[in-house]
């Protein structure tokens, strides 16, 4: 009896140590991992990519900035420390987005995919 008491709280312990919470990963320089954002930028009802314009994360507290460009197929990748980020689009004239993914909450470590934008505007294929 008094063997089976001592293994029960042994293994209590033992789950208990590995619930535990863990201090965040730290980088080589003390930082914490980087959040990964990819998305796609397009025309109207996502019809064609738009290659070639700049993408941007601000961060909304520290007004941090981070750009890229869009490729040939419209997509694009960011690679941002945790914080609370919108995604920004340089506009042509008469261009507008129509639909943007509003304010994103990052994570250390972070993978976000499928952060689109679609323009709108006149002038554009698909829009009146």
């Amino acid at each position: 009896m008094r063997r089976s008491v001592v293994l029960w709280l042994a293994i209590l312990v033992l789950l208990l140590l590995g619930c535990r919470t863990a201090a965040p990963q730290l980088d080589a320089a003390g930082e914490p991992p980087r959040a990964t954002v990819i998305g796609t930028v397009s025309g109207p009802l996502g019809s064609a990519p738009v290659a070639g314009r700049q993408v941007s994360a601000v961060e909304e507290t520290t007004g941090a900035y981070y750009s890229t460009k869009t490729t040939v197929s419209g997509r694009y990748s960011l690679l941002l420390p945790p914080g609370r980020y919108r995604i920004e689009l340089v506009l042509l004239p008469a261009e507008r987005v129509v639909e943007d993914p509003g304010v994103l909450d990052l994570a250390p470590g972070a993978f976000v995919r499928e952060v689109d934008l679609v323009l709108g505007g006149a002038g554009l294929a698909g829009e009146p």
